[in-house]
């Protein structure tokens, strides 16, 4: 939640090009791109329940419309920084997700499933980094081993993710 509102103020100040947000894992990250939805019914129920005040001040008050008062000032706002922060996560012109894994079956397994995730929520994926991919060492059977079993799963990594842009980055020591 701290997150979102960061980045509302990030996107409010206007001050940088670009925002890089390195996330938590996938399942901490998909319900993050989840809160602006629930803001924004959490805004609706609050406004409804507002709104139940605002007709008992004008019918008590014989007034036919009530000033907006401090409430109404928060919930506008919160409703126009929970929208644009939803714009600004959503919009494949102003943010793209990068999928980073490991070539191997766990990482590739759950890399699959958080992508169709991410498509599902409209999120602009648009890049995979394949990281600690193993070099042949010719002298280290133990490397040469984790190459070889690493080879299945960048072809398969390759494949299923054909239309990302793709970087490998090798193990360093």
């Amino acid at each position: 939640v701290m997150a979102l509102f960061e980045l509302s103020e990030v996107e409010r100040a206007g001050e940088f090009a670009r925002v890089v947000v390195d996330t938590a894992p996938s399942g901490h990250t998909s319900r993050m791109l989840r809160l602006p939805e629930v803001f924004a019914r959490w805004v609706g129920a609050l406004d409804v329940m507002s709104e139940k005040h605002r007709y008992m001040v004008a019918h008590f008050a014989r007034r036919g419309r009530v000033r907006e008062d401090e409430v109404d000032l928060f919930l506008r706002d919160l409703a126009a920084r929970v929208a644009a922060v939803r714009a600004m996560l959503f919009d494949p012109a102003r943010a793209s997700f990068v999928l980073v894994t490991t070539p191997e079956a766990m990482a590739f397994e759950e890399t699959a499933r958080y992508s169709a995730s991410l498509r599902a929520e409209g999120a602009p994926v648009t890049d995979l980094v394949v990281n600690r991919v193993e070099r042949g060492h010719g002298d280290c059977p133990f490397c040469r081993a984790r190459a070889r079993m690493q080879t299945r799963w960048l072809k398969s990594l390759t494949q299923e993710f054909k239309t990302l842009r793709q970087r490998r980055v090798p193990l360093f020591p």
